[in-house]
């Protein structure tokens, strides 16, 4: 067809490009071929209708603009949903299945040039949504790389081809990606499920993720993520990895241009875990197998989470070379219950210079009625031992929890050594302020871990900072310790933590955090003292450990 102008009647007519913005496309692999402004959404045919519709993913990349919405109709296609071009914040390039029809993408095994992808690939785009597909059966669920500000919501990537094996190939992997959201999927029978590798700032939210051959979720060397309110439960293995990346690591993630051939060390920053349920991990013999999260991050943050029914509920760890580097992290409000050995267990540094493991702090924290550690030195026994430690406890420092078993007061223990008291032996030092006893649970064996009313807990935990500053009026100040707490990390949609000062009037929203130089920024102006706690909204007379305040 011709581009030039038509003339008709003496009346110029510009021709309209088939492909507008803001127009909506359909992809129907039940037709025989590609249907232009004929198809027939409801009768799922070309021929009466206005529609267009393509029988391939394959057309997408020459038909998709800023703005286009594909809607994918029900049905099996044995083809990679590669996208390769990019929307923008104003218009987004949407992927959906259409309401009420099941489109499943199976079968498929994607390559090009060498270099391994998944079912579904974000391939240097962003702005992209995808969301209502299920991948099932294929080599792996999907792969982002350089792909930025796209949207992942409410499909399902269920049995990994690769399952049960650690096949790297088997899950979603997001390499050199940055402000992603990854919300409301279900993650089934992965290898490593879910995958960020030098991955900045991404949202995953709202997920549930069951089964892995390996892990269900792997952050390593990336900085700034948010992980919220998901349900991990893998019977398999493990739950959560959080690490620096190893040269192989950063070799086959990266693809082509992005692979690297050195390791990343000390890159693994200010990632925020919280409200997540941690549910079921193996039982393992050993505190580095089973954990709810596996932990050897930098500056992070673990808050308001329920760790049960994992061999370990946190284990901070540290090895060469990917967990070289576990400092600066702030632990509090999570409660750990009926772990099969213990809630928490730490490397300890050996000398108090050594600075891979430093400045981890816990704080109101709940360990109840974890198995402990045997006399034999394995986790097939059964002791008071709610923390477990190995060679110290320097570098890690405990105030306002509670610890508490049935079987006496030793809650600590060396794993190669025995139990101990609070305050007792290695541990002099590292916990203070610390209670001991039943925290009163409304129903523990149910995970109902409300305080009770008569809770011998209540206003039992700290304030988690205190200002410096001296007395005054303002949005900023100075506290001993800004480490506690979340401003946003500058991802669209997130807000930092409301907080109370003690004696100030209300709470305040933290709008920024300077760490280094030890300040907070607040939205509206607050009145203080020096010396005043600082600790997210508290009732009484002070925070109450765990992942509530009782009512």
């Amino acid at each position: 067809m011709s581009k030039l102008p038509a003339i008709l009647c003496g009346v110029l007519l510009l021709q309209t490009p088939l492909i507008t913005f803001g127009s909506t496309l359909y992809i129907d692999g039940s037709l025989w071929g590609d249907c232009e402004r004929r198809y027939d959404p409801a009768k799922r045919a070309c021929g009466g209708g206005k529609e267009t519709a393509y029988q391939y993913f394959a057309s997408i990349k020459r038909n998709a603009k800023p703005g286009t919405t594909f809607i994918l109709r029900g049905g099996e296609y044995q083809e990679a949903l590669r996208l390769t071009v990019s929307g923008t914040a104003q218009a987004p390039i949407i992927f959906k299945a259409a309401p009420g029809e099941k489109v499943i993408i199976n079968n498929v095994d994607s390559a090009e040039g060498g270099e391994q992808y998944g079912p579904i690939w974000l391939d240097n785009v962003s702005y992209n949504t995808v969301s209502g597909i299920t991948v099932t059966e294929s080599v792996g669920f999907m792969r982002a790389i350089n792909s930025h500000h796209n949207v992942i919501e409410g499909n399902t990537f269920d049995t990994a081809n690769t399952y049960p094996s650690s096949s790297k190939r088997g899950g979603a992997y997001f390499g050199w990606s940055t402000h992603n959201r990854i919300v409301n999927n279900r993650f089934i029978k992965g290898t490593d499920s879910l995958s960020l590798v030098h991955s900045d700032y991404n949202v995953i939210e709202k997920n549930r993720f069951e089964f892995a051959g390996h892990e269900l979720l792997v952050l390593k060397c990336s900085n700034g993520n948010v992980v919220r309110g998901n349900h991990f439960a893998n019977p398999e293995q493990k739950m959560v990895s959080v690490f620096d990346c190893e040269a192989p690591t950063t070799a086959w993630v990266g693809n082509g241009k992005y692979a690297r051939s050195e390791a990343i060390l000390d890159r693994t920053r200010e990632n925020l875990f919280e409200h997540n349920v941690f549910a079921k991990a193996t039982r393992y013999y050993s505190t580095s197998g089973g954990n709810g999260i596996q932990y050897a991050g930098q500056d992070g943050i673990i808050r308001y989470n329920t760790f049960f029914d994992a061999n370990v509920g946190l284990g901070m760890t540290h090895y060469e070379t990917e967990a070289l580097h576990n400092t600066g992290n702030r632990v509090y409000h999570n409660v750990f219950h009926g772990n099969q050995c213990g809630g928490i267990a730490l490397f300890g540094a050996k000398t108090e210079g050594d600075k891979g493991i430093a400045d981890n702090h816990y704080a109101n924290n709940i360990l109840w009625d974890n198995k402990g550690w045997a006399e034999e030195g394995n986790c097939e026994g059964v002791s008071p031992g709610q923390v477990l430690f190995r060679d110290s406890f320097i570098g890690h420092h405990f105030k306002g929890n509670v610890f508490g078993s049935p079987l006496g007061t030793q809650v600590i223990h060396n794993e190669f050594g025995l139990g101990e008291e609070i305050e007792a032996g290695s541990s002099k030092g590292h916990f203070t302020q610390s209670f001991v006893g039943d925290p009163g649970f409304v129903a523990a064996a149910a995970h109902n871990y409300s305080l009770k009313p008569d809770s011998p807990a209540i206003n039992k935990g700290v304030f988690l900072t205190r200002i410096t500053s001296a007395s005054g009026r303002g949005r900023s100040f100075q506290v001993e310790d800004a480490g506690w707490f979340f401003d946003g990390n500058g991802i669209a949609g997130e807000e930092g933590d409301w907080v109370m000062i003690e004696s100030a009037p209300s709470p305040a929203r933290i709008t920024a955090v300077d760490r280094p130089n030890r300040t907070l920024t607040v939205e509206t102006e607050t009145s203080w003292v020096q010396g005043a706690g600082v600790s997210m909204p508290w009732k009484g007379t002070a925070p109450d450990p765990g992942i509530k305040e009782a009512q």
